[in-house]
């Protein structure tokens, strides 16, 4: 099962400005990264990686495995989990053209509503948000503006049958951006029984 939104106003055509960038958006991972290995030799190349947050003391372990699997950098902002670490809070970058805000969401009430953390996200000049916390993937496509993707939980899935999910996300220069949910049955711990707070 996925959810996606596509968007590709200046076509396809064969350029270096058509070069696709692929980015993998996993959260909540809550100190339980032994399905981060797996999906990572499962995916096996990205250009960027993002953790939005309570990665639980992993930050190093995640950035290795990113590096040496997947050969990307990675950004990874602190979650409401995350209070004892230097992570940032949440982090602004540009791929491929397009500008996008990093953080994990609970600062901006996204368990309730996700218009303070698009508002937030426009004040940034950010046309793309990734956020985690509620453990529930979402692609939000509600605001013409803002493309909100929450690629849920790696390990504490909240959501209907409760499946471990990330997200993928490709850019190009063109404006072209194509997002969509993975699921992964069988994976994570469930929930109520890891280590995390909401």
């Amino acid at each position: 099962m996925t959810e996606s939104v596509r968007e590709d106003p200046s076509g396809t055509a064969d350029d270096a400005r058509t070069k696709k960038k692929r980015i993998l958006i996993i959260s909540d991972t809550h100190g339980y990264s032994r399905e981060v290995e797996p999906l990572f030799r499962k995916i096996r190349q990205a250009d960027f990686l993002i953790h939005c947050g309570d990665v639980y003391g992993d930050e190093d372990y995640i950035r290795a495995c990113a590096a040496e699997i997947l050969g990307c950098p990675c950004s990874i902002v602190q979650g409401n989990n995350d209070l004892w670490t230097d992570l940032p809070q949440e982090e602004i970058m540009t791929i491929a053209g397009h500008k996008i805000l990093v953080c994990h969401g609970h600062r901006y009430g996204i368990s309730y509503d996700t218009s303070s953390l698009k508002k937030h996200a426009k004040s940034k000049g950010a046309a793309i948000v990734c956020c985690g916390h509620t453990h529930v993937p979402m692609i939000d496509t509600r605001d013409p503006e803002i493309l909100l993707i929450n690629p849920g939980s790696l390990s504490l899935p909240r959501q209907s049958g409760r499946e471990s999910s990330y997200a993928m996300m490709e850019l190009d220069e063109t404006g072209f951006r194509y997002a969509w949910i993975n699921y992964l049955p069988g994976a994570g711990r469930g929930f109520g029984r890891g280590r995390y707070r909401v």
